[in-house]
């Protein structure tokens, strides 16, 4: 069976860690950081499938790390879903700009409606 990768970048570890927990529990290769930063650290040397990316972080936030990934040869198309806290017009706008697949609201989303997502942006497994 393929093991899907995915990246969850969110400096909240009250976030982070229970959704890494579900998304391995749901038999997906969670990979973590806590910033943008840590981000490109653990994007440069373990290929993902997906994004998930929460926009307010300190040293480098979402914003940042998508202006840069969509620089870069390998993740100009990489799947990317957002996760806000702040529904901000601005904010929105840039990330449709940079190519989000979909954008979350944290204090709304239930967690089986983020999982057919999470699916749903990830290549399909070749039959």
């Amino acid at each position: 069976m393929l093991m899907r990768r995915i990246l969850l970048v969110d400096d909240m570890p009250i976030t982070r860690e229970p959704l890494a927990r579900i998304l391995a529990y749901e038999g997906y290769d969670v990979l973590a950081a806590a910033n943008g930063l840590e981000a490109i650290e653990t994007l440069r040397d373990h290929p993902v499938e997906l994004l998930l990316l929460d926009i307010m972080m300190p040293k480098m936030n979402g914003i940042q790390l998508l202006e840069f990934l969509r620089q870069q040869q390998q993740w100009k198309e990489l799947a990317v879903i957002a996760l806000t806290g702040s529904m901000d017009s601005a904010h929105i706008s840039r990330l449709r700009e940079l190519g989000v697949s979909e954008i979350v609201t944290k204090a709304r989303f239930k967690i089986d409606e983020l999982l057919s997502r999470v699916k749903a942006h990830l290549p399909s497994e070749a039959g």
